[in-house]
């Protein structure tokens, strides 16, 4: 990800007309881009598959002037943060061991499957959704078997799903 160019993944250049088509459909005064303005030739593309929210980031940054390729990877950064932090919050409200927190948040955020998504298949949204995942399923844990208290941690993690793939949402629901 240090390089100057991006790997070339199955989805990538679709995420990327979203990214651009983002910033063009703010540009054009937008108020919750809907229609990518400059898709389909000029005629407007309507996206149902991939919700819009976390590539604000990325088209905010286009609007500034930074190049595609790093705002791309910015995105790709905070979706590995994200999942880093959601991984050790959600460990860490299962058991004590600092060092079993550790492994287990170092194990999710070095998984083979991110790096496939991200360098392999160019999946934006599914590497989105990945960060949402250890809330989800601890959030699921503790409503069925430890602390009720702790629901917020499902509704966290699913609206974060449902927010980066919808297909990821469904499996998840």
């Amino acid at each position: 990800m240090f390089q100057t160019y991006l790997y070339n993944g199955d989805d990538l250049c679709y995420h990327l007309v979203r990214l651009e088509g983002l910033k063009d459909g703010i540009l054009d005064g937008q108020i919750g881009v809907n229609i990518l303005p400059e898709g389909l030739q000029g005629n407007g593309y309507l996206n149902t598959m991939y919700p819009y929210l976390f590539l604000y980031i990325g088209a905010f940054l286009r609007i500034c002037r930074v190049s595609i390729g790093l705002s791309y990877k910015t995105i790709i950064f905070f979706a590995t943060l994200g999942a880093s932090v959601s991984a050790y919050y959600g460990v860490r409200t299962l058991t004590r061991s600092r060092r079993s927190v550790i492994l287990a948040t170092v194990l999710y955020t070095l998984m083979p499957y991110r790096f496939t998504n991200i360098f392999s298949r160019g999946d934006l949204g599914e590497t989105l959704a990945l960060a949402f995942w250890p809330l989800l399923l601890v959030g699921l844990y503790h409503i069925c078997i430890g602390d009720r208290k702790k629901w917020y941690l499902l509704v966290i993690g699913l609206t974060g799903v449902l927010q980066s793939h919808i297909l990821s949402a469904a499996i998840a629901a």
